[in-house]
């Protein structure tokens, strides 16, 4: 995560380097990501770079982070929307992720979708660092909100236990995400298995897996 120096940069500069990385990362993914580019458009020089960041990966990180907090309100929504179900939340998410335009106005999504076109995404959110601990988690914030609202499932586990459900479900959706933006023509398929596992997965639920 960003170093102290970073953080003691005015608001100008930080949005400067945070908007450059993002279109960086928007065109180029993760892996082609040039932080010459980065530099070049924020405006600061390479030894700048390197005392506010380890390297792309830590800055990939951090914005990754923010986009997670940024969905927040996303999730609750589709949760609240689907009366609690977080199986068809989760497929609703799915969906509306295949149809994200790279020409959205929202950049960070546009970053989203790309870094999605790259299969090894999964790999790279296995080596990002801790998110930043600063105040409230905002995700164990948003799960606590979730598990509130979630159905009766909620009763066949713990709050604790819900954080392994969330874990396999987002590791779920990624994959099928990626998949079907991968192999648009059999998107159907890969929406059908991505159901069938949900329904596995509640089915083991209400058996006791989670108990």
């Amino acid at each position: 995560m960003p170093s102290d120096r970073f953080f003691k940069l005015d608001d100008e500069k930080q949005n400067r380097i945070m908007e450059a990385s993002i279109d960086e990362f928007s065109k180029s993914g993760l892996n082609d990501a040039s932080i010459n580019q980065i530099i070049k458009e924020a405006d600061i020089s390479r030894g700048s770079f390197y005392t506010y960041f380890e390297d792309k990966v830590d800055l990939f990180g951090f914005i990754f982070d923010k986009l997670k907090v940024a969905a927040k309100d996303n999730i609750i929504n589709a949760v609240k929307d689907n009366n609690g179900d977080v199986f068809k939340a989760a497929f609703d998410l799915v969906n509306a992720g295949l149809k994200i335009k790279a020409i959205s106005a929202n950049k960070s999504m546009v970053m989203f979708n790309k870094l999605l076109d790259d299969y090894e995404i999964l790999e790279h959110l296995k080596t990002l660092p801790k998110p930043l601990k600063k105040g409230p988690d905002a995700m164990n914030e948003m799960l606590d909100r979730i598990y509130d609202d979630m159905n009766d499932l909620k009763n066949y586990m713990t709050r604790e236990k819900f954080d392994v459900l969330a874990d396999m479900l987002t590791i779920m959706s990624f994959k099928a995400l990626i998949a079907a933006k991968k192999d648009r023509k059999n998107q159907k398929n890969t929406l059908e298995l991505l159901l069938n596992q949900y329904k596995v997965m509640e089915t083991g639920i209400r058996g006791g897996a989670l108990r």
